[in-house]
């Protein structure tokens, strides 16, 4: 074990510091990490007799200290590379994240714009998603309808599923109204078009009428479209089930009609009267056509045998 010892002197910001005694191993440590800077006042008893000189005076010490600083630039400049790829690695995962982000956005608005001609977006996104907690299974939304009011209020809509026309209106504190009525039980599709917008209304089978106003030219046309569509397939299902239940009446009285009477047997002549009589009876027989030729000309071949 090396029995060398060193002090030296640490500058401070207002006074400096002898640090030692310390080992030759310890000393050496602290000037390869950097503690003693290089151009730091050193002593050994041993090693520099005690006279205080500047460690960069003493070649070994200089090589450590180089050697000990090439090794924390490299490890500097391998945490900088480290923090530059961790760096664009996040900025790729930003830019991904944005991409995303804009991407769904613009499916989202797509598939808004298939629904509806409104602009705004949000109202839209909104009135879906209230609807959509009320649709059945196999229910979709095909079309929504928003009001254009000349003055600053929040608009009505009309919302037209595959099975029904649901009246939107929106209340206070974000609350909202609906009134919705099937496909089949409304008729009498109507559309006025106004200088301020459009007037849709339809009929329902209980008598009242259905109407919203100053809506979207474009907007009032898609939904009286989907109306007349919905009315005549309402129709054509009504047709259709008379049709059946025309047939299906008609089968159950072909079922229940009583079976034809079987046709009487001709009588048969008998055979305890004279020939002529028996010839007579039968020809009277084929004279009415109740006997075939081939009947007649048998049974006049049996008289004849009988005698």
């Amino acid at each position: 074990m090396s029995s060398h010892q060193w002090f030296y002197i640490k500058t401070g910001m207002v006074s400096d510091e002898t640090i030692g005694p310390l080992s030759e191993a310890d000393f050496v440590q602290l000037v390869r990490e950097g503690n003693v800077k290089r151009d730091a006042a050193v002593a050994s008893p041993t090693r520099t007799n005690n006279q205080w000189i500047s460690l960069s005076d003493v070649p070994g010490l200089v090589t450590i200290w180089d050697e000990g600083q090439a090794a924390r630039d490299a490890q500097r400049q391998a945490e900088k590379q480290q923090r530059a790829v961790e760096k664009a690695q996040r900025q790729a995962d930003q830019q991904q994240q944005r991409e995303t982000r804009n991407t769904a956005t613009r499916q989202q608005r797509e598939q808004l714009a298939e629904i509806s001609d409104c602009t705004d977006h949000g109202l839209v996104e909104k009135l879906a998603a209230e609807v959509s907690t009320l649709l059945t299974s196999g229910e979709s939304i095909e079309y929504i309808a928003v009001q254009k009011k000349p003055v600053n209020v929040k608009p009505d809509a009309i919302v037209a599923t595959n099975r029904r026309l649901i009246f939107f209106r929106p209340k206070l504190l974000g609350r909202f109204d609906f009134w919705d009525f099937l496909w089949r039980d409304l008729g009498d599709a109507h559309l006025v078009q106004g200088m301020l917008g459009s007037t849709f209304s339809a009929r329902h089978t209980g008598g009242r009428v259905l109407s919203m106003d100053y809506l979207p030219k474009d907007a009032a046309q898609r939904l009286y479209r989907i109306a007349q569509e919905r009315e005549e397939a309402a129709i054509e299902e009504r047709r259709r089930r008379e049709m059946e239940e025309r047939r299906a009446g008609a089968a159950q009285v072909q079922v229940n009609a009583p079976a034809a009477p079987t046709a009487a047997a001709p009588p048969q002549p008998s055979s305890g009267t004279s020939l002529s009589e028996r010839l007579a009876t039968l020809k009277s027989l084929f004279d009415q056509d109740l006997i075939t030729r081939e009947e007649f000309d048998k049974k006049k071949a049996e008289i004849i045998a009988d005698v």
